[in-house]
């Protein structure tokens, strides 16, 4: 049920160590490109994007968008794939490592975390198809599909990435308790 079975412990934490450094690299430059997106009509730039949920709410945030920062929002869309990747490896590996950790005292918590390793590859493949949407809304496609796609999307999405960040932050206060034991 391991997704990353085969790797050595010590293979394990230098992927983690590797994906956390692109992770955190990638986060940077989607923040600074998503900073100039912020208007009054999207003031969490991107996002308001992600979350506009229809066809009205993602023209005006569109509108408020002029030419440089319809680019910055082309760049920010197509460094996401990058981002995703990165994002997505590294939470996988960090709910196997502590679902490794915790597999012989707490199984069930163990399975749930090898569950959500998997889980961090469908949150990517949900970022996609909403960036696919994102990208139609950019180009300006009048469809109420896409903003609404984005939406259901980036929900999916966030929801698997709470969950595994819940995880994480459980599984680690319990690796710390146990440690003070």
């Amino acid at each position: 049920m391991d997704p990353f079975h085969r790797l050595s412990p010590s293979a394990l934490r230098a992927g983690l160590f590797a994906s956390l450094l692109a992770t955190l690299g990638c986060f940077l430059i989607i923040a600074a490109t998503n900073q100039p997106l912020e208007t009054p009509a999207a003031p969490l730039g991107i996002l308001s994007l992600q979350f506009a949920g229809g066809s009205a709410a993602a023209a005006e945030i569109l509108n408020s968008w002029g030419e440089t920062e319809r680019l910055y929002a082309a760049f920010n869309l197509g460094f996401d794939y990058l981002y995703l990747a990165c994002y997505a490896l590294f939470l996988s590996l960090s709910c196997a490592a502590l679902a490794r950790a915790r597999r012989h005292d707490t199984p069930g918590f163990a399975t749930a975390g090898f569950l959500l390793a998997w889980a961090m590859f469908a949150a990517a493949g949900f970022d996609m198809v909403e960036n696919v949407a994102l990208w139609q809304l950019l180009l300006g496609s009048p469809d109420a599909y896409w903003p609404k796609l984005a939406t259901t999307c980036a929900v999916l999405k966030f929801g698997i990435i709470l969950a595994g960040v819940g995880y994480i932050i459980i599984g680690l206060l319990a690796l710390l308790g146990n440690a003070r034991r």
